[in-house]
C-alpha cells in the first residue's frame, strides 16, 4: 500500500469502506425500501401508477430509514462539553449523522414520508469531504430495483407486519434479518 501513498491501515479502512458502503448499506436500504413500499398500499399504488416518482421516493426512503448513518469510530482528542455532557479525551465517539434527517428546521413534518419532498437535503450519504462517492450509484440501484420490482409485482405486500420481523442483531445499519412479502 505504501506505493499507493497510504499505509496498510489506511488501505484496510478504504477496503472496509468499499465493502460496507458498496454492499452493506445498499442491501440494507433495498430491504428497508421494499418493506416501506410493501407495508403501505397507498404508497405502493401511487408508485405503480407513476413510476416517475420513484427517484424522489428513493431519496425519501433514504432520509426516513431508521438506524444507519453511523460513521467510523472517532476518539476525542481532548475533553469537550456538548449539551451538558462531557466527552473525555480518548472516549469513543460514534456519530449518527442520519439523526439530522429528522430535524424539523430542515424537514417540515420529518416523521412523515413525502415522496415529493423537494428539496430533500438528507444526510444519508454524509456530507462534505465524507460524502459517499457511491451515492449516485446507490440511488440508481435502488431506483431501478424498486421500479422493476413493482413493474413485476404491482400487488406486493407484507406477509406479516414489519414490527413482527427480526432485525439483524448487532447491525449498525438497522437491517432486517427477514423480509416476508407476498403478492
Amino acid at each position: 500500500m505504501a506505493r499507493a501513498g497510504c499505509t496498510d491501515e489506511q488501505g484496510a479502512w478504504i477496503g472496509l469502506t468499499l465493502l460496507f458502503a458498496g454492499f452493506g448499506s445498499t442491501s440494507t436500504h433495498t430491504t428497508l425500501g421494499i418493506a416501506r413500499i410493501a407495508s403501505d398500499p397507498a404508497l405502493r399504488d401511487r408508485l405503480v401508477a407513476d413510476p416517475g416518482l420513484m427517484k424522489s421516493a428513493v431519496d425519501e426512503f433514504l432520509r426516513t430509514a431508521r438506524g444507519g448513518g453511523f460513521t467510523f469510530p472517532f476518539y476525542a482528542r481532548e475533553d469537550i462539553e456538548i449539551a451538558d455532557v462531557t466527552i473525555r479525551a480518548g472516549d469513543l465517539v460514534l456519530l449518527n449523522f442520519a439523526l439530522a434527517n429528522f430535524d424539523e428546521r430542515a424537514f417540515p413534518a420529518p416523521d412523515e414520508v413525502d415522496i415529493t419532498r423537494s428539496p430533500n437535503p438528507h444526510l444519508s450519504f454524509a456530507h462534505g469531504m465524507w460524502h459517499c462517492t457511491g451515492a449516485p450509484l446507490a440511488r440508481m440501484q435502488l431506483t431501478m430495483t424498486f421500479t422493476a420490482l413493482l413493474g413485476a409485482l404491482p400487488t406486493l405486500r407484507m406477509a406479516k407486519p414489519l414490527e413482527d420481523m427480526d432485525r439483524t442483531p448487532g447491525h449498525l445499519g438497522g437491517g432486517l434479518a427477514e423480509l416476508l412479502v407476498t403478492w
